[in-house]
């Protein structure tokens, strides 16, 4: 697909061939001043530089949709098809413990969750100012 291309046509100019649905993602575009562009490569190189942005912004996207997506315009996600197979769901460890509410582990996480999940973060994720 070319920069700026249509996403949603096909050009099928022979037959016996098919579609092959599948998903696009792509990254805002980054734009450098040639000066700029010039001390970067010295310093770091253009190409890691564009590897680290774009596989943090790609890998965060994607992930989001795998997990929780809805099926129509991104893939239908795990979560969405673990509750279609009508699998039950566990109550976290430790959930609402401390809250000193009425708060039960089936609505709502308490810290012991939050801080287990802190600890299995992805180091992408714990790089990033958001």
């Amino acid at each position: 697909m070319g920069e700026a291309g249509n996403q949603t046509s096909t050009e099928i100019s022979t037959t016996g061939q098919g579609v092959l649905g599948a998903y696009s993602y792509k990254t805002p575009r980054i734009v450098f001043s040639i000066e700029s562009f010039q001390d970067i490569d010295e310093a770091i190189g253009n190409i890691n530089l564009f590897k680290q942005v774009t596989a943090s912004r790609l890998a965060r996207g994607i992930a989001k949709h795998l997990v929780i997506g809805d099926g129509s315009s991104t893939p239908l996600g795990l979560i969405p098809s673990l509750e279609a197979l009508g699998v039950p769901f566990v109550t976290a460890s430790g959930s609402a413990v401390n809250t000193g509410g009425s708060e039960t582990g089936a609505n709502s996480p308490g810290s012991e969750d939050f801080s287990a999940a802190l600890a299995l973060l992805d180091e992408g994720y714990v790089g990033s100012a958001k």
